[in-house]
């Protein structure tokens, strides 16, 4: 494994301080990894978007009815999955402790979720 660049040109040093040059550069590849991921991923998501207003824009209006009636539909029968990855969010923000009005506007409520489904309908 090549050492990170920084222990290029260092003479000496404690092993604790080589062992602490190691680790921030490590976390840094971590950090650099994580964002070159996410980037990678919004990318996608905004290609994919591009595609779908594509497709969306030579729909005819009985297409995209059925396209939101399928939207509600699955929103429906997927409840419980996204009331579970809601308060998963919801617990990982609260750790981070997230302001109260950000944690209430981020919280879906049974209501919302029916807002959600109604919506398309």
């Amino acid at each position: 494994m090549r050492m990170p660049d920084a222990f290029d040109g260092c003479s000496g040093g404690s092993a604790s301080q080589v062992t602490e040059i190691f680790a921030v550069s490590s976390l840094t590849q971590t950090v650099e990894i994580f964002m070159t991921t996410l980037q990678d991923t919004m990318q996608q998501i905004g290609r994919q978007a591009r595609q779908a207003s594509r497709v969306m824009m030579r729909a005819s209006g009985a297409q995209k009815t059925q396209a939101l009636l399928a939207m509600a539909e699955a929103l429906s029968a997927q409840r419980s999955a996204l009331q579970r990855a809601n308060a998963s969010d919801v617990d990982a923000a609260r750790a981070r402790q997230l302001e109260p009005a950000l944690l209430d506007r981020l919280t879906l409520s049974e209501r919302s979720i029916d807002v959600m489904i109604e919506g398309p309908r």
